[in-house]
Order: C-alpha cells, then structure tokens, then sequence
C-alpha cells in the first residue's frame, strides 16, 4: 500500500516545526466572516488548523483565503491576539513551492504554555543518572538512591526512587547492608501482595493518568523493562508507605527535606542528616533546578559507633513504628519469624573508612558480606561533604540543559515579538 503524502506544510513562527497536513485546501478554505468567527467558536472546527508540535509553547492557529486581500480582511475580525497576525504564502509538501491561489492566515491567541512536570528525567536521562549514582556509591562505598518528584495529583507529590546501577553488565556490588536488604524485601513482598489484592478489588490503577512508567508490569503498557517500571510504580510506592517502615522512613527524610527548602528557599541545607525507623543514620541531598525542588539524593544504613542495633530492637521498632502510624497491621510484626537472618548480619560491624591516597575504590570486605557498616560523626561529616559535591554536578548538568532549552525558547519568543 503506498504511503500518502501531506499536501501542505506551516511552518510555526515559535517552536519553529513544520506542521504536515493531508487535507485538501479547497475543502477548508474560508471565505466570509461569518466563516471564520464560527470557525474559532468551535475549536476543533476542521477550518481551523493548529501546531502538531505537542511542546510549542506558544502553539499557532490559522486558516487558509483564496488570496492576500482576504486573508488581511479576515485577520482584521480575529480578537485577543497577543502576537501580531501574519499572512503569507501556503506551501506545498512535495517541493518548495507555493499554492498559487491560497494564503494562510497565522496568529496567536492562545496563552502561552508552561511545563505541565518540571521534571527531573525530563532533563536528564535516568539510566545516566543510575550510572552516575553507581560509580559515587562504588567510590565512597556506600549505597545511594535517588528519589525524583513527579505529580500524582492535583497538589500531590511523589517521589520515585532511582537506584543505583545499570543495565545488568556492571559487576555491582552490594553495597546494601544484608540486615537492611532482609527487612526491606520482608516488607517490599508484603507491599506487593496488598497491591495484588487491591487490583482484584478495584481493577483500575488510581494513577493510571499520571503514570511515568511507560512499560507498565500490570498489563496498562507493554513490559519490556518490569523492575524498572515497577520501581516506578505509583500505586505500589502508596503500599510501600502502608506497609513498609523503610520507605515511610524515606518519605519523612524527604518531606523534611521539602519542608525546609519551602520555608528556607534559596538558604535550604545541602544535606540533612535523620534516624530512620531501626535508628540508622541517614543523609538527603536536595538537588534543586531554577529554584525548583526535583529530587533528593540518600544515602544511609549507617550505625554509630555507641549504637548498634539488635534483633529485639529492631521488633519493637517495627512495632512501635506500626503502633505510630496506624498500620493496618499493627497486630502483626512481619520481622518475626525472621530474628536468624537478621541476627547473622548485625552481628558483625565494618568502620567506614576513606583513604585520600587510594585512587581507585575496591569493594571491602563490608561491601562483599553485605555487614553493618558503622561511622563515627565526624567520618559522617566527611561523607556527607564529598557526596554533597556529587550530587552538586547533578544540579549543574541539570541546570545547563534547563538554561539551554529556555534560552532556545526565549530566543525564538524574541524573534517573535520583534518580527524577525
């Protein structure tokens, strides 16, 4: 079957895309007044011909006239332009020639679009972004997440997390604790069967208009990349903040993170240091974009050299966390059952070390049994700094591209009011 052709193109005076259409000019073309204020009564009037580029930020409307003269005229009766009108030439698709009776009359009546998601994988791809977490984490030998801001909602936030790692070649690894890694998959299972009950019930994703996962592993998108689009999951992130204390534990670093930003603004702390649930040190990093909050980096799992944790206190810290903030499985400890596994990896503690004269990290000895790593306040200290500036070359690179889109965007703008 031959594939058909446009029969003309607009050029759009903003983004500077052409726009292909397959009508026939003598099919749409207006002639009276009467014609054209019927035509922009109704927006999706086939008279009425729009920009196809989905991100033009100041998208155009035109129709086709028979000459100049009646393109001019009807321009005239067209209200609420911000943009001065234009009329010129319709250009055909196939060579760079134009209609010899047909003009398009162009003009800018719409408000100018903003950014829907300020977000940050929208400027910086999140496989880089991955890679980028892995070689600071192998470096300082310590476990890194990112979690990235996207709306759920009207005035609702959600942070998704971006591990560390790639796409299954790196020798990674495990940096994870194995007491944190148990008790994370102990409740991330827990997490999982509440979501498969609720799909049962509800048969419908609650987020299925704000999902980011484009491969979505519950039959909504083609799966091609399930871990990745189930770590990006709105509807599982919900359960994991029911039923896991790990990552209602993350949420309140990041929601204290958020808050002081919010109230501090450009005098927001670089780095935030908070227990989690079990007592463990944890960091955040906000990383911030043209005055906007898009994501938190973390790092954590850190005992202190005075306090280590136990089996029984990690039971009554579950307990008391499910008693706090009203689990519905406040009855129930999912740790118990579990004390064997937990106890082999709190039994024995790695001091975190750096080494100024090493110039290539090698995994420890922590890192291959997955122990307990401890750090002392001022060791704490150190990290904190060397990964505050990390995290800071992620907010330059993000930074620039923002600078580079919005310079194209108000270059074109300018050219636009001036008339170039």
């Amino acid at each position: 079957m031959q594939k058909r052709e446009p029969t003309f193109v607009i050029l759009c005076p903003t983004c500077q895309k052409y726009s292909f259409y397959y009508r026939n000019p003598d099919d749409i073309q207006l002639t009276k007044v009467s014609d054209l204020r019927d035509a922009l009564r109704h927006p999706r009037d086939r008279r009425l011909l729009h920009c196809k580029n989905p991100g033009c930020f100041a998208p155009f409307e035109a129709f086709l006239a028979g000459d100049r003269d009646a393109a001019r005229h009807l321009l005239q009766h067209v209200s609420g332009l911000w943009l001065p009108p234009r009329h010129f030439h319709l250009r055909k698709n196939t060579v760079p020639q134009n209609f010899p009776n047909k003009y398009v009359g162009l003009f800018c009546r719409k408000d100018v679009r903003r950014w829907e998601e300020f977000r940050l994988g929208a400027l910086i791809d999140l496989d880089l972004i991955s890679k980028s977490l892995l070689g600071f984490g192998v470096r300082e030998r310590v476990p890194i997440t990112l979690f990235e801001a996207v709306a759920a909602g009207p005035s609702k936030i959600a942070w998704l997390p971006v591990e560390a790692g790639g796409t299954g070649e790196y020798d990674i690894p495990p940096l994870f604790a194995q007491p944190c890694t148990a008790c994370r998959n102990i409740f991330e299972n827990r997490a999982r069967r509440a979501l498969e009950s609720a799909m049962r019930r509800k048969r419908q994703c609650p987020y299925v208009r704000k999902c980011v996962s484009v491969d979505c592993p519950f039959g909504l998108g083609v799966t091609t990349k399930a871990k990745r689009a189930l770590d990006r999951c709105l509807w599982l992130l919900e359960m994991r903040q029911k039923y896991s204390p790990c990552s209602s534990s993350d949420a309140e670093l990041i929601e204290e993170i958020a808050r002081g930003f919010r109230t501090n603004g450009r005098n927001y702390a670089k780095s935030l240091p908070r227990p989690c649930w079990a007592g463990l040190r944890e960091i955040g990093f906000p990383i911030v974009v043209h005055g906007h909050l898009l994501g938190i980096a973390m790092t954590g799992q850190f005992a202190g050299t005075s306090y280590k944790p136990t089996v029984a206190a990690l039971l009554r810290a579950e307990r008391k966390w499910r008693a706090d903030h009203k689990s519905s499985m406040n009855s129930h400890c999912l740790l118990h059952g579990s004390e064997r596994s937990l106890d082999r990896g709190l039994r024995n503690t790695q001091p975190w070390t750096w080494k100024p004269e090493r110039s290539e990290a090698t995994p420890s000895d922590a890192e291959r049994t997955g122990k307990l790593v401890s750090i002392s306040k001022d060791d704490l200290k150190v990290l904190s700094e060397r990964l505050a500036k990390d995290v800071e070359h992620i907010c330059t690179v993000a930074n620039d591209r923002y600078a580079k889109e919005r310079n194209l965007v108000e270059d074109a703008f300018r050219a636009e009011i001036l008339g170039k």
